[in-house]
């Protein structure tokens, strides 16, 4: 995936985890999750200053990656059996 995204990136991370579910269903509760659904990420952003009327997280009670989207976030890669990826340009504080 990085190959097609950044052709000679300077640096790479990658995470990986097995989780209970099919591809599809991983995939499903990556668009529905909400900050209000994880405790610690919402502390996180919060204390970044991304959980604001400004910030990057207005509602946590709304799907996380929709707020991303209205905040300039792309979608990179959507293969929902396999990867999906987003980003953005700019700086983050």
């Amino acid at each position: 995936m990085f190959e097609q995204l950044i052709a000679e990136p300077h640096f790479v991370e990658a995470h990986r985890r097995s989780v209970p579910a099919t591809p599809l269903e991983a995939y499903e509760a990556l668009q529905r999750i909400t900050l209000a659904q994880m405790p610690i990420a919402r502390k996180l952003f919060a204390i970044r200053g991304l959980i604001s009327p400004g910030g990057l997280v207005s509602d946590p009670e709304r799907p996380l990656l929709a707020q991303m989207a209205q905040q300039g976030f792309a979608v990179l890669v959507d293969e929902p059996d396999r990867e999906f990826a987003i980003g953005a340009i700019g700086q983050p504080w």
